[in-house]
């Protein structure tokens, strides 16, 4: 039987090296290993845990009972890739897979959402969508399968969307989650294609478009509310929205608060940014600003545990932080922030019945750790870490910086320094992916492995970069080799100009967009960085841009992808290689389903054509995102060697 505390957790029993300016050298193994401990989920009754952890290369669920400290291990279903799940009951397991899955309807291999039960007292797998077969063909059809509600008051039964025959018009159904048998309480209509359950499990909002041809694209959008006696009354028929027939442009609905006539949405405020509020859409009007901030926008929304209900927001600022608006979350917060001192706690669960929950906490040097409080005793009891094997003090500290590019912008960073060290280092520029995206104080395994290994680390979050307001972000479009990568660049001359880094060993590093980054910066400042390394990155945009356009669900990235103003050559690594004047690592997975690995397996024979330093490293697997332990355990190890060799001591 699987029991995930059976980890050797003392010190000495690890084989521990110190580096060669005598700070602990954490192994390898403990950045690259994927959590043991993650996604945790308390049962109704409280008397189990569920959790995520990997186990043969793949992600796995373990159900823990937390009184005899028995657990068991959910076996594979098939092929498919399990992200998520929850308890219908104290019995059963709503398990969220994704599955690749060959459709003629699309001519293609498309990615599909699964929801699988699984029934602990018989080991027994039921598909809830039960997906009915095309006419006429061997092919299973389903599309937009999605768990509405958990009905705590119901058991054995959630509410489910789906699209039974991919006709456009999905329907909702009250599914027994151990049969998987199932009642439509909602007829699919044409142009809807989402539907909203409010706090008590009632379909009460469905969301869509339409235009003449049955098009969704570039068409208006309809909205409806579901009334008691199910009827639809037409939201864009309202005389509010006759006056404002753009506002689905700039809001967006989100959930449904207690009342069913008022919802939250988010929509832009005067900081540039966008607040939540609650809406009243009987009347058209704002009932409360419920999260507005000056700096920072939301992140995304914390649910109940039982009914995934809105029950408050999270938001970055540099960490993650959790605001709760409903009122006995919001104190039990304040009470566990106060005893988990400098640590961000977000409460993950709660019993149904009884005052027990389960709580996360992290901090930038702790990936997180989960405890059991019970409320009525006030004990806090320790349940696990998220990592095996990284002990906060043995980590790097982290701190936001914040530096002027060359146009006087200040652009915010983070700075990850090797512990007892500040002056003079060997230094990595890590520019993040995306490009729009961003980092964060969050602990961070890419820079605290290279800071244990005695590098200075900056993130730069140069503009493009999400979360600084609607301005900051589209500065950056269309900038690929001009604005973003100028103020990378600035992000370097002020480590050097602070001290921080020895000019003589800087190298760039990044993965996505930072891997092109890192590419392009030899080519663009010829003389600043020793070395440069791209992981799964892109290297020919020419090439990049006629793959992608091909993509619908892709196009609007790609048309941002160049430099105004300039043909996709002249920022393009690949059409400018014979100006690389230094070292060039390319790393990339072969089953890299964003940027394809030929990318950089061209780049590497190019280079190498031109007589330049190019070393090229192959994943078989990971992906985009590195998510396999052998993935990442061939990027760290390559990495600290070519780094070792080019700026290390």
């Amino acid at each position: 039987m699987y029991n995930p505390f059976k980890i050797a957790i003392a010190l000495c029993l690890l084989a521990v090296s110190v580096t060669a300016y005598g700070q602990e050298k954490v192994p390898l193994d403990a950045f690259a290993s994927n959590p043991t401990f993650s996604g945790a989920k308390l049962s109704p009754s409280g008397e189990k845990i569920g959790f995520l952890t990997e186990k043969d290369n793949q992600t796995v669920m373990i159900a823990l009972d937390t009184t005899s400290g028995e657990s068991v291990l959910i076996p594979k279903f098939g092929d498919a890739e399990l992200f998520d799940f929850f308890w219908a009951n104290d019995e059963v397991l709503l398990l969220q897979y994704l599955l690749s899955h060959n459709q003629r309807y699309f001519g293609e291999s498309v990615r599909e959402t699964r929801s699988i039960s699984y029934d602990l007292t018989n080991g027994k797998f039921e598909w809830l969508g039960a997906p009915q077969k095309e006419m006429g063909s061997n092919e299973h059809i389903m599309w937009g399968e999605t768990v509405l509600h958990l009905l705590p008051d119901e058991p054995e039964q959630i509410l489910m969307q789906f699209d039974e025959h991919n006709l456009g018009k999905p329907s909702v159904f009250k599914v027994n989650v151990r049969t998987g048998k199932r009642n439509r309480v909602k007829p699919g209509r044409r142009g809807i294609y989402s539907w909203f359950a409010d706090f008590d499990g009632n379909i009460r909002y469905g969301y869509g478009s339409r235009n003449s041809t049955g098009s969704w694209v570039d068409s208006d959008e309809v909205a409806v509310i579901v009334e008691k006696n199910g009827s639809l009354t037409d939201i864009t028929e309202m005389d509010w929205f006759k006056a404002h027939d753009d506002w689905f442009e700039y809001h967006a609905i989100e959930g449904f608060t207690e009342n069913p006539d008022i919802i939250y949405i988010s929509a832009p405020n005067k900081y540039d940014s966008n607040s939540i509020y609650t809406f009243n859409f009987r009347t058209g009007e704002i009932v409360d600003t419920v999260f507005e901030r000056e700096d920072i926008g939301p992140g995304g929304f914390l649910r109940h545990p039982d009914t995934g209900n809105i029950i408050g927001v999270y938001y970055t600022a540099d960490v993650t932080e959790y605001l709760y608006f409903d009122e006995e979350y919001a104190k039990l917060q304040r009470s566990l922030s106060a005893a988990l001192k400098s640590q961000n706690v977000r409460i993950s669960g709660k019993a149904r019945h009884k005052e027990l929950y389960l709580i996360y906490a992290s901090t930038p040097t702790n990936p997180g750790d989960y405890y059991l409080y019970n409320r009525d005793t006030g004990q806090l009891q320790y349940i696990a870490p998220t990592h095996d094997g990284i002990y906060p003090e043995d980590m790097a500290p982290v701190k936001r910086i914040n530096y002027k590019a060359r146009d006087g912008q200040k652009i915010p960073a983070y700075l990850t320094l090797p512990q007892g060290r500040d002056k003079n280092l060997p230094t990595i520029i890590l520019p993040h992916g995306g490009p729009y995206a961003r980092d964060t104080m969050n602990w961070d395994y890419w820079a605290q492995f290279y800071a244990n290994r005695g590098y200075a680390v900056i993130q730069p979050n140069f503009r493009g970069s999400t979360g600084y307001g609607k301005s900051f972000y589209e500065a950056g479009r269309k900038q690929w080799g001009g604005l973003m990568q100028d103020d990378v660049t600035d992000a370097t001359y002020w480590m050097i100009e602070n001290g921080y880094s020895d000019p003589d060993r800087i190298c760039i590093l990044g993965g996505s967009y930072g891997g092109y980054a890192s590419l392009f910066a030899p080519i663009k400042e010829p003389d600043l960085y020793k070395c440069a390394v791209s992981i799964n990155g892109v290297a020919d945009i020419p090439m990049m841009r006629r793959e992608d356009i091909r993509d619908f669900s892709k196009d609007n990235w790609i048309q941002d992808v160049g430099l105004e103003g300039h043909e996709p050559e002249f920022v393009s690594p690949y059409h400018r290689a014979n100006e690389v004047n230094i070292p060039i690592l390319l790393i990339a997975a072969v089953n890299d389903g964003r940027v394809p690995y030929d990318q950089s397996t061209r780049m590497h024979k190019k280079l190498k054509s031109l007589g330049k330093d190019s070393t090229y490293i192959e994943m078989a697997d990971g992906d985009h995102w590195l998510m396999t332990k052998a993935a990442k355990t061939t990027m760290l190890t390559e990495t600290e060697k070519f780094l070792e060799k080019h700026i290390g001591h």
